[in-house]
C-alpha cells in the first residue's frame, strides 16, 4: 500500500527484520519502518525530520509534500 501511494522509496535499508523506506523532500525526510509478515510488509512506525541536521522541521510543508506525492490524493 505504501509503495502504491507514494511510489518507490528514495532510499531503502534493512536492519535485521526491519526495513526502512525513506522518502526525501525539499522540506523534510520521512522514514517508514516496515516488518514483513507472511510476505506482506506492514508499517510499524514512522519518523520525520528536517533535511538538514539541527534544523527545525516545517510539519505543514512536510505534510503538503507527502500529499503531493500521494497518488491517492
Amino acid at each position: 500500500m505504501l509503495r502504491s501511494r507514494l511510489g518507490e522509496a528514495d532510499f531503502t535499508r534493512t536492519e535485521g527484520e526491519v526495513k526502512t523506506w525513506q522518502y526525501r523532500f525539499d522540506t523534510c525526510v520521512v522514514d517508514y519502518f516496515l516488518v514483513v509478515d507472511s510476505d506482506a510488509a506492514r508499517v510499524v512506525s514512522w519518523a520525520w525530520r528536517a533535511p538538514v541536521i539541527g534544523a527545525q522541521i516545517d510539519e505543514t510543508a512536510c505534510r503538503r509534500a507527502l500529499a503531493g506525492r500521494d497518488s491517492a490524493s
